[in-house]
């Protein structure tokens, strides 16, 4: 599944996360995704832990959702079951806007043989997620995104699907930068492309 834009929202994380434990979650009506109470972005960075009633759950049993800060569980908890999860936040920080942008999602299928069968057999693998944005470099921000690419240092994208943002409907990604471009254009203006990598699912939001 591929998406575009023409507009989003770029921002810079701090260097130093801030470190919680076993703040609540509360679930959704499926108990399947629990979203951290007032940490709705997570450092990745940082290792998380999922507790169920207090022990330590397997992380082969849950996604984290960096970019929402929610936990995805492939089977449904138990309605009863308390959820806990310890972590690191960043503070977030708007930085620039982007006039361009574009996220492509796939998952990988693996090939099961079976015997005797003249056709080939596939079954899901993993999910990922990639994408590019474009934005007018500045002098001001000269440097900041090299920075972001050399140190591995996380950034968050609003991606708006509505040109100028007038909805709040959005992609929000937690991203780690994979490459930067930078392009004189005809008119004297300096367009900065830059590809990335999201860390985590995407996190669709409304409001």
């Amino acid at each position: 599944m591929a998406w575009a834009g023409k507009y989003g929202r770029i921002y810079l994380s701090g260097i130093v996360p801030t470190a919680f434990t076993k703040s609540a979650a509360a679930s959704n009506v499926d108990h399947t995704v629990y979203t951290i109470t007032d940490k709705a972005y997570l450092d990745p960075n940082t290792p998380v832990l999922v507790y169920a009633d207090d022990a330590l759950v397997s992380p082969t049993e849950y996604t984290v959702a960096y970019a929402g800060g929610k936990i995805i569980f492939q089977v449904a908890r138990g309605a009863a079951v308390v959820i806990t999860v310890t972590g690191a936040t960043v503070t977030v920080a708007a930085f620039a806007d982007c006039h361009e942008w574009s996220l492509d999602v796939q998952t990988d299928m693996v090939e099961v043989p079976v015997f005797q069968s003249e056709w080939k057999s596939y079954v899901e693998g993993q999910t990922g997620a990639t994408g590019s944005f474009s934005h007018w470099f500045t002098v001001a921000g000269a440097g900041w995104f090299l920075t972001r690419l050399t140190a591995g240092l996380p950034l968050l994208l609003l991606l708006y699907i509505q040109e100028n943002g007038a909805t709040k409907e959005r992609f929000e990604v937690m991203v780690r930068l994979s490459g930067d471009g930078i392009k004189l254009m005809t008119d004297g203006a300096v367009d900065e492309a830059i590809s990335f990598t999201v860390t985590g699912p995407v996190n669709y939001a409304t409001t």
